[in-house]
């Protein structure tokens, strides 16, 4: 009993789902929506704030320079891998090679 009803619920997720279903597609748009919503609810939170110090004026400028700049598109980490001006280090064959740590001390236990 327990493997019909697992292959019924595996073909009806396929027939939701589909053959060509493009879901990273679909993920990325999702991600990108929620980012610039989430980015207009702050801007208009920003906005609203009334203020009469210096120092809330300039974390009101510095936020919304913050919002600003941020890329609405994120990033995935395949794409990141072909950019030759990442920060991660490489070795001479392209293979992300990490530093090695300093061995610990004796004294330290």
């Amino acid at each position: 009993m327990v493997l019909i009803r697992s292959m019924f619920w595996l073909a009806a997720a396929y027939l939701v789902v589909g053959p060509n279903a493009n879901i990273s597609g679909s993920l990325t748009d999702f991600g990108a929506q929620a980012f610039a919503g989430t980015q207009e609810v702050i801007t208009n939170q920003v906005n609203n704030v009334n203020c009469t110090t210096l120092q809330c004026a300039g974390a009101k400028a510095v936020i919304s320079a913050g919002l600003n700049s941020v890329s609405i598109a994120p990033v995935s980490a395949a794409a990141n891998k072909d950019n030759p001006n990442t920060t991660t280090p490489t070795d001479q064959g392209g293979n992300i090679s990490a530093p090695i740590p300093h061995p610990r001390l004796t004294r330290a236990g």
